[in-house]
């Protein structure tokens, strides 16, 4: 799948490392991590074309861990998306559908910037009043949020706030919204 057809979402983890302790996902949040993975990527009896970036904040250097539908043997649970994250960063194994490269945040958003960036914000526009572009990359932070400089980074490029809703979500909740929003858009 080539990313002009490919639904793409970063995601800022701001205390996550390049550490998993799989008895232990709330440990640098990863438990959040691969709830975002998962609202990112299935529907039932599948995967759809999207792509989870997830940049971990905690990490030195920067880490960025690129999640697409091209997976294998991944459930959509978190302990199994982990795991094999965490194979992955420590490469013990591959799986073809999980990448790490060395890119912060910034680096993350400006390989991306020829793209229309939908910003994930409480005070953003809401979401069925927006005119999504066909081909959106959704940008949001963990269950923090983006940091002020970052939010600011962003906002140099083509981009919009968006907002799901009255309240505040958990990050994956946002996904499994923007996911739905965009589908029923017909926009992959």
């Amino acid at each position: 799948v080539t990313t002009s057809t490919m639904r793409d979402f970063v995601m800022l983890s701001r205390t996550s490392s390049d550490k998993i302790e799989l008895n232990n996902l709330s440990h640098g949040r990863w438990d959040v991590i691969a709830r975002c993975v998962n609202s990112a990527l299935w529907i039932a009896h599948a995967l759809r074309p999207a792509r989870m970036r997830v940049v971990l904040g905690a990490a030195h250097p920067p880490k960025t861990v690129v999640v697409d539908n091209t997976i294998k043997k991944v459930n959509p649970d978190e302990k199994n998306i982990a795991g094999w994250i965490a194979k992955v960063l420590t490469s013990a194994s591959t799986n073809p559908g999980i990448t790490v490269t060395e890119a912060s945040f910034q680096a993350t958003i400006k390989s991306l910037a020829d793209r229309k960036l939908y910003v994930l914000h409480e005070k953003g526009q809401d979401i069925a009043r927006v005119d999504f572009d066909d081909n959106p990359v959704i940008v949001l932070g963990d269950h923090i949020g983006l940091p002020p400089k970052d939010e600011t980074f962003v906002r140099r490029f083509d981009n919009e706030l968006v907002s799901v809703g009255p309240r505040s979500y958990l990050a994956s909740q946002c996904i499994t919204a923007v996911n739905i929003h965009l589908d029923r858009l017909g926009i992959e």
